[in-house]
C-alpha cells in the first residue's frame, strides 16, 4: 500500500482528555473529505491473512468552509 505524497498533510496533536486530542495542521486542509491512517503493526501473520484481517484503523472527516 502507498500514498502519493501529494495526499499527505502534517500536523501536530496535543491530548487534551482521555481518548481525546486536538489537531493543529500545519497548512489549513481545503474544504474535503480526510482520514488520519494508523498503520499499527502491520504484519503479514498467517492468522491474520486467514481472516482477511490487518492492524490498518481508520478515522475520517470532513472539513467545511
Amino acid at each position: 500500500m502507498s500514498i502519493d505524497s501529494k495526499n499527505i498533510s502534517s500536523f501536530k496533536y496535543e491530548k487534551v482528555a482521555a481518548n481525546t486530542y486536538k489537531i493543529r495542521f500545519e497548512k489549513e486542509p481545503e474544504p474535503g473529505e480526510y482520514c488520519f491512517l494508523y498503520l499499527g503493526n502491520n504484519s503479514n501473520a498467517a492468522n491474520m491473512q486467514i481472516y482477511g484481517q490487518n492492524n490498518i484503523k481508520v478515522f475520517d472527516f470532513g472539513v467545511k468552509k
